[in-house]
């Protein structure tokens, strides 16, 4: 792995979270459509990278509750179920070649657009398994967020 994105997440893991600030503005303001790109690094130092389309998400209201707003990988069923894309990983390879294209995990992206936001990461390849956390926002469209093992940084952009 690079000294570069180690060095990035470092940087990331060093933020303080008291000054973060709310990502509902951040996705707000994505709109209708957008992309993402996120990488990982779990606590076994294994690097992961995920890229997809963002699309919207319409709140769904119910008597006992509901789904809010928010953006979703596409070509999922659009009310409960993100699209499944490709998650790349360090510690598989083709060759000497780490992130081999032909060994990825699937997943899925949920991100909320209520105060705080909330991310739903979907794991298809685990049996559906999820992994939910608040993130941090930071300058130039960057979420940050850990969930017990993993930590994600995110950039979401028009």
């Amino acid at each position: 792995m690079s000294k570069r994105l180690l060095a990035g997440f470092a940087l990331a893991a060093s933020v303080s979270p008291v000054l973060a600030a709310d990502c509902t503005a951040l996705v707000k303001s994505i709109g209708n459509s957008g992309s993402l790109s996120m990488v990982t690094l779990n606590n076994r130092n294994v690097a992961s990278y995920f890229t997809s389309a963002l699309v919207y998400a319409r709140p769904i209201k119910t008597p006992v509750g509901g789904r809010p707003a928010r953006l979703m990988t596409p070509h999922g069923d659009g009310i409960d179920n993100p699209g499944i894309g490709p998650q790349l990983f360090s510690d598989r390879r083709a060759a000497s070649q780490p992130f081999d294209i032909n060994k990825p995990d699937s997943l899925g992206v949920e991100i909320t657009d209520t105060s705080p936001v909330v991310v739903t990461i979907t794991l298809q390849s685990w049996g559906n398994g999820k992994a939910t956390f608040t993130p941090a926002c930071e300058d130039g469209g960057f979420l940050r967020g850990v969930s017990p093992d993993v930590l994600y940084l995110m950039r979401l952009s028009k």
